[in-house]
């Protein structure tokens, strides 16, 4: 059986503390990664499967799509926008209620 519907859920408390989103650590490991990448002089990541060489001294502007995609929201649009699925749907449709996948 497929799930033909997707929801959004909002935390039950605000953050407490140094807490974060599974964005922002995914962020942050991206900064760390680069400064790694630096430092031991590997800048560069050629994965021959899929035949892409990867700069990992900008991972976090490649990940972000040069900071337009740093916040949470914006990276959830981003990929409701992008997913042939989920097209025309936005975070505010899914505050509001669940909302049906569109047909492939």
């Amino acid at each position: 059986m497929e799930h033909t519907s997707i929801n959004m859920t909002e935390p039950a408390i605000k953050p407490m503390w140094e807490s974060k989103t599974d964005w922002q650590i995914f962020q942050a490991l991206a900064k760390k990664v680069e400064e790694s990448a630096r430092r031991k002089k590997f800048e560069r990541y050629n994965d021959e499967q899929f035949k892409w060489v990867r700069d990992l001294t900008n991972l976090w502007n490649q990940m972000t799509m040069d900071g337009k995609l740093a916040e949470d929201e914006a990276a959830c649009q981003y990929i409701l926008d992008n997913a042939p699925q989920t097209k025309g749907i936005t975070m505010a449709m899914l505050r509001d209620k669940p909302q049906r996948f569109k047909a492939n």
